[in-house]
């Protein structure tokens, strides 16, 4: 919006406002209806909807589905550690589609529970979905803060009226950037982030992009070591190989595409250790059992006192 009325374009803008926590009564005009389906039976509901196998939609790309006889935009993600789906359309057929959702998930236990829930279903990963815009300090962002209006809003519990963002926050919060992309992702990396967050496949890979980051650091100038690698794992953990294998099969258990490193707590503790020397200063891990909590806790006993 703001390159838009300030950069001379001939284009016409429209924003879609989140719907307010508190209607006070009156009717919520939108123009999109935004749905999550999410857990670890999100993707059987799925291809119940669309009537078979869904075509490869990869992680943070967008992407259609068949759903109550329409094309439907989604957006693959996880937002509680397995595969999942966001999914838009046209306000006026949010019923229609909440119910088809509703009705295809009613035999593999699917709950509704409301968009309050949304900033607390990643926490077994350690994201919080209500990320801070970076947009506080810097030369290049000053005409964006003084065109942007004064904050105002009135909910159930507070209200804020033609706030200002100051005093500015201090320290400045960490930028973290994350993705791996090689062309254009890690080129911001470079030249952006502080933190750089990256999610594990394997050492080989791992190591890959990390001489890929370097390269676009000697471009743009800027110190390779200056940016903090963050690291995020998924885990399955077992006492012996044994009961790694049986976890594997597990109705409960994560889709183990998703997941990494499986091993005891040898072998675990043995791939992040090999990880942390190979750069990582910090470790985010999500474990496959979750919500079950035989997995953290078998880690929290014999593996973080390792690391």
């Amino acid at each position: 919006e703001f390159h838009a009325k300030t950069g001379g374009f001939k284009v016409k803008t429209v924003k879609d406002d989140r719907s307010p926590g508190n209607t006070k009564g009156y009717a919520v005009k939108r123009r999109n209806y935004r749905y999550q389906i999410q857990g670890p039976n999100a993707w059987k509901v799925i291809e119940k909807l669309n009537g078979g196998p869904v075509a490869e939609i990869k992680f943070f790309h967008m992407g259609q589905i068949n759903l109550a006889g329409r094309k439907v935009r989604a957006l693959r993600h996880g937002m509680a550690g397995a595969p999942g789906l966001e999914i838009w359309g046209p306000y006026a057929e949010r019923e229609e589609i909440r119910a088809a959702i509703v009705e295809a998930g009613k035999e593999f236990g699917l709950r509704q529970v409301g968009s309050r829930a949304y900033p607390s279903n990643t926490l077994e990963s350690g994201w919080i979905p209500s990320p801070l815009p970076a947009i506080y300090t810097g030369d290049k962002l000053k005409a964006y803060r003084e065109w942007l209006p004064p904050a105002s809003y009135e909910g159930q519990h507070y209200r804020i009226v033609n706030a200002h963002c100051e005093p500015r926050p201090h320290p400045t919060p960490p930028i973290m950037v994350g993705g791996h992309g090689e062309k254009y992702l890690l080129r911001v990396v470079a030249q952006h982030a502080d933190w750089w967050n990256y999610s594990f496949r394997d050492h080989a890979l791992h190591a890959h992009k990390q001489e890929v980051l370097k390269a676009h650091c000697r471009e743009v100038g800027r110190d390779y070591d200056q940016i903090e690698q963050v690291v995020r794992v998924g885990i399955l953990i077992a006492e012996t190989e044994r009961d790694v294998e049986r976890l594997r099969t597990e109705p409960f258990v994560r889709p183990m595409a998703d997941i990494p490193l499986a091993g005891t707590p040898a072998q675990v503790t043995g791939t992040l250790q090999r990880i942390v020397r190979q750069g990582a200063d910090r470790l985010t891990v999500n474990f496959a059992d979750a919500p079950r909590p035989d997995g953290t806790l078998l880690f929290a006993e014999t593996v973080l006192p390792n690391l």
